[in-house]
This record gives C-alpha cells, sequence and structure tokens, in this order.
C-alpha cells in the first residue's frame, strides 16, 4: 500500500512547471468547461488532450508552457495536493500523521492536506498556504456540485 504523505509545517513546494501533472484529467466546473471553451472536452469534463512526446497531454500546452498558467483550472492549482476532511481518514481508521496541518472549514469540518510525492517541486520553495489550498477544494467542489449536462 502506498503511504501518504501529509501536509505539515516542513513541506515546501514550488511549482516547476514541469509539465508532468498537464497529462492528469483535471475534473472541469461548469463555470471552467464554458470558460475554456474549445478547449474542454465537455463529454469528460476535463481539458481535451493532444499526444506529445509519447504522452497524452493537456492541449493548452505550448510546447512545455502552460498557455492559461495564470486562469489555469482550479485542480490544477492546487495539484500536486488535496485537502480531505480528517474524518474521512478517521471512518477508516486510517492513522493520520500526528503533525499533520489541520485546517477548519467554515462549516467546522477538519480538512487534512495530502500531497503526490512524485511531484519535483515538493521540498522547494516555500510553505504552502494551506487555507488557500482548503479554499480552492471547497470552491471547486461547490462549482461541481452546480453541474450541466455535457450536451449544453
Amino acid at each position: 500500500m502506498a503511504e501518504l504523505k501529509f501536509l505539515t509545517h516542513s513541506t515546501k513546494f514550488k511549482c516547476m512547471r514541469c509539465t508532468r501533472c498537464c497529462s492528469l484529467d483535471v475534473m472541469l466546473s461548469s463555470m471552467e468547461i464554458r470558460r475554456l471553451g474549445a478547449s474542454a472536452d465537455r463529454g469528460w469534463r476535463t481539458t481535451k488532450k493532444s499526444f506529445r512526446g509519447g504522452r497524452l497531454v493537456c492541449s493548452l500546452l505550448d510546447g512545455d508552457a502552460c498557455t492559461i498558467y495564470k486562469e489555469r483550472p482550479m485542480l490544477c492549482r492546487v495539484f500536486p495536493f488535496i485537502a480531505i476532511p480528517e474524518s474521512e481518514f478517521l471512518e477508516t481508521g486510517f492513522q493520520v500523521d500526528p503533525e499533520a496541518i489541520r485546517v477548519s472549514a467554515p462549516d467546522n469540518e477538519t480538512y487534512v492536506i495530502i500531497y503526490d510525492t512524485e511531484c519535483p517541486g515538493i521540498g522547494e520553495g516555500d510553505p504552502p498556504d494551506p487555507k488557500e489550498l482548503l479554499d480552492l477544494t471547497i470552491r471547486h467542489l461547490r462549482e461541481m456540485s452546480e453541474t450541466e449536462p455535457a450536451g449544453k
């Protein structure tokens, strides 16, 4: 079983713009789909992909640069992190790292943040802002609940 890594006060991150994450399917909200227009795959609710260098990558890449980096979708902004209610771990009996940063949401739910250790930006830069990561995650979930059919 893979070990989950939790955001702690010693975690550092800086986006290296390496584009490794640009092959992931990020679930887009209806608002993001409308904003991305023809670059969105409405059926799969993700960005369209193209085949480059032996892998599928986001069609919004120009070489190794994201053409919409400052306006990229929320899940692209959050990667390699994701906020998860601590209660979900407790319900399954999974041990949360005692040093994990806990962040309270407006509904008083406590969240912990896990991350992808394969991201080359982990260990670089400054500590990420856990409140911002939680806010983006909750905002994305809220927008996802406002979905409309794929054909619209």
